[in-house]
């Protein structure tokens, strides 16, 4: 016995393709937002949560002391585009 498969009509393929769009440009205009450093708490410990235009993340006191100590090989990569830390 064949199976039957229903295929939806033009006008529904276009309804979903249009929620799709609109659905994309609102993702599109998250993602434009500028960078944001807050102050939170995780299990009784102060954290700062980073979110922009990028994959939203945290950073305890220990990260950040790190990235303090790091702070020139830091500025490096940035000025070389990723090229150099030394």
């Amino acid at each position: 016995m064949a199976k039957v498969i229903r295929v939806p009509d033009l006008q529904t393929l276009q309804a979903q393709l249009d929620a799709l769009k609109a659905e994309n440009e609102a993702l599109k205009a998250q993602n434009s937002k500028e960078t944001r450093v807050t102050l939170e708490d995780y299990k009784g410990t102060p954290v700062l949560k980073f979110e922009g235009n990028f994959k939203p993340f945290h950073a305890g006191m220990s990260k950040c002391k790190a990235i303090l100590e790091m702070e020139t090989a830091v500025r490096k990569f940035i000025k070389t585009n990723g090229k150099a830390i030394d």
